[in-house]
């Protein structure tokens, strides 16, 4: 299957010569050619005039289950509105309600033009398995706080995911190790996600 995208202005990323209008052809899910291309060449065609065609965006900062907490108690300071509002609300989202969040967050990226997000949250396994449906790039990782001792369930979570999704969905996913932040990850957290991780994955925090 080939399709061609005529007469849109191509926004290359290449320096100057970045933005020019012309025509791309694209078979499966390759560009196989731009700039001028002939309509027997293809096997559909968009008319892509007054539009622009350029490399997907990227949302380096996601907690897409979280799309169904929009604006909810959003007039508190910032730990008020974590520890009083956030927090309590997402000890009570089930799996379901993760997944259902992160397809509507990945619908509205889509729908912007994001093609990749970075996501950290809980269920992750649930949000890996709807990025593998909806066919979007990702790296997820196991939100990890410390606010109080959990038994190790939360790295074992995290090690789980990278276990189970680095690497799949034909190589759109891939895993990093999340501490969520140094006022909820003390040194000693810090240190343990670092031993964890062992050069086998990148940390950041989210």
């Amino acid at each position: 299957m080939r399709l061609k995208i005529e007469n849109a202005w191509l926004v290359t990323m290449e320096g100057e010569d970045s933005l020019y209008k012309g025509d791309l052809l694209i078979e499966h899910d390759r560009i196989i050619k731009r700039g001028d291309c002939s309509a027997d060449e293809a096997d559909e065609v968009i008319d892509g005039t007054g539009f622009a065609v350029l490399p997907g965006l990227i949302n380096t900062h996601q907690h897409s289950p979280m799309s169904l907490l929009r604006a909810y108690s959003d007039d508190l300071k910032l730990m008020d509105w974590l520890e009083q509002k956030i927090l309590p609300a997402e000890a009570n989202m089930t799996e379901e309600d993760t997944r259902a969040g992160a397809r509507l967050a990945m619908a509205e990226m889509i729908k912007s033009g994001t093609t990749t997000f970075a996501d950290m949250y809980i269920h992750m396994s649930a949000i890996a398995e709807t990025v593998e449906e909806v066919g979007m790039r990702a790296s997820l990782t196991r939100g990890l706080v410390f606010h109080e001792p959990d038994g190790g369930v939360r790295m074992a979570e995290a090690l789980d995911l990278i276990d189970q999704w680095h690497g799949k969905a034909e190589g759109r996913i891939t895993t990093m190790f999340g501490p969520h932040a140094p006022y909820t990850c003390p040194p000693d957290a810090l240190r343990q996600v670092d031993l964890q991780r062992n050069g086998v994955s990148p940390f950041i925090f989210i």
